[in-house]
């Protein structure tokens, strides 16, 4: 059976690295996904951002060619 590829990545404040661990968690042990470095790779691409923080969404949109 083939590998379903995710990139995860993580932007803002302390929550969000927490949160980041909890979808990876679910994602690979429920879901059975493999986590990688290459987003370019990846069957699913998580941007987990912090919505309070103007700084991280900048980099998001930055990141993003926008």
């Amino acid at each position: 059976m083939l590998s379903k590829l995710l990139f995860i990545e993580t932007l803002g404040c302390a929550m969000n690295s927490r949160d980041s661990e909890h979808m990876i968690a679910e994602l690979t042990e429920k879901e059975g996904y493999r986590v990688v470095d290459d987003f370019k790779v990846a069957d699913l691409i998580l941007i987990n951002t912090c919505s309070v923080r103007e700084r991280p969404v900048h980099k998001l949109f930055s990141e993003l060619g926008g």
